[in-house]
């Protein structure tokens, strides 16, 4: 056999090694792609992957209704109607009830459960919560519109960021934007067109990148001088918005809620920031309901995920705002803000 035909001859032997290889690769990518395909359809058709932590148009579109206030509520009027006990809740987005049903939200479930109790008068509960709204922009809100409902009661729904003032530009913020900045064209591009990426892509940036963020280390700092200059300011709006309810005769009970982060410490990590607030609510006659140890086991076994809205949203879920509810009308109750006729308590001071 000459040169020619032993080079022909081993080409072809190197091709036919290379066949079978060759087909299980492109098994392989074949049987990848037809995985991805099924799990995009999945994703699809259950809606998975809208739970995007920043941008809640998708979840907002579909579920939200406005009354003509711009609030999450049915409609009120203004003149407080004869017989009707009134209560006003104000917040965030914890008291908007993101990512929840309206007749899930802790004010909705309230109204239910005091007018099943108390069917010999009518108890009338306005949601005026806001995303993102913090205490100071709750007192705004309070003295120009929620003041002219001539509330009975005022619930303050209360996460540990309220104390956020408009002027204060801390590091954290600028490290979010950061993150989000830093995301490449084609990772955007693909968010558009799969909704499987999305989800991959948030559980890697929340589950990943927000460890560098040390989010429960800037809500700790928003309660201390030294490295929130403007605590005072907040203080000050909270008392306020106290005093301006109990001018008119109201009641001001405020309800602290937990952040549900997956780090057992939580509780402790925050006894400074929940201490003040409760001094404050305390030195303004005000009542005050610290919702972390009906959560306590949750938090200190590192599963308050359980309470979560979605798997990348610690906004409380269904379950925690039935707990919620629950407890806020079991402190209306003990308290004897209303007595068992329905009838406001009026010379109930705490």
């Amino acid at each position: 056999m000459n040169m020619d035909n032993r080079g022909y001859f081993f080409m072809k032997s190197f091709l036919f090694s290379l066949k079978r290889p060759v087909q299980h690769i492109l098994l392989l990518l074949g049987s990848i792609v037809v995985f991805l395909l099924g799990v995009e359809g999945i994703f699809r058709l259950l809606g998975i992957a809208c739970v995007e932590p920043y941008s809640d148009r998708d979840w907002y579109n579909q579920y939200v209704q406005l009354n003509s206030r711009g609030f999450r509520d049915y409609e009120h009027t203004e003149e407080k109607p004869p017989g009707t006990f009134r209560i006003l809740g104000i917040g965030d987005s914890y008291t908007f009830g993101v990512r929840v049903n309206f007749e899930d939200i802790y004010l909705t479930r309230l109204e239910r459960m005091l007018n099943e109790r108390y069917p010999s008068r009518h108890y009338e509960v306005i949601n005026m919560g806001v995303p993102g709204y913090g205490t100071m922009e709750e007192l705004r809100l309070l003295r120009k519109k929620g003041l002219l409902y001539q509330p009975d009661l005022v619930i303050v729904g209360y996460v540990l960021n309220d104390a956020e003032h408009p002027l204060l530009e801390h590091l954290y913020k600028k490290k979010v934007r950061a993150l989000v900045a830093a995301e490449p064209d084609y990772s955007k591009k693909l968010k558009e067109i799969s909704q499987f990426y999305r989800y991959v892509y948030f559980l890697y940036f929340w589950g990943i990148k927000a460890r560098d963020l040390d989010r429960d280390g800037y809500l700790a700092s928003l309660y201390s001088a030294e490295t929130n200059p403007y605590l005072h300011d907040v203080k000050k709006a909270l008392a306020q918005m106290i005093q301006l309810v109990k001018q008119q005769n109201g009641q001001v009970l405020v309800v602290l809620f937990p952040i549900f982060s997956p780090d057992p410490r939580e509780e402790e990590r925050f006894a400074q920031a929940r201490r003040i607030v409760q001094t404050t609510c305390q030195h303004q006659g005000a009542y005050f309901l610290d919702m972390y140890p009906l959560f306590r086991d949750a938090l200190k076994s590192g599963k308050a995920k359980r309470y979560w809205a979605t798997p990348f949203d610690a906004h409380p879920n269904k379950e925690a705002h039935a707990i919620i509810a629950e407890q806020i009308f079991k402190v209306i109750a003990e308290e004897k803000l209303i007595t068992g006729d329905g009838q406001w308590a009026v010379d109930n001071e705490p």
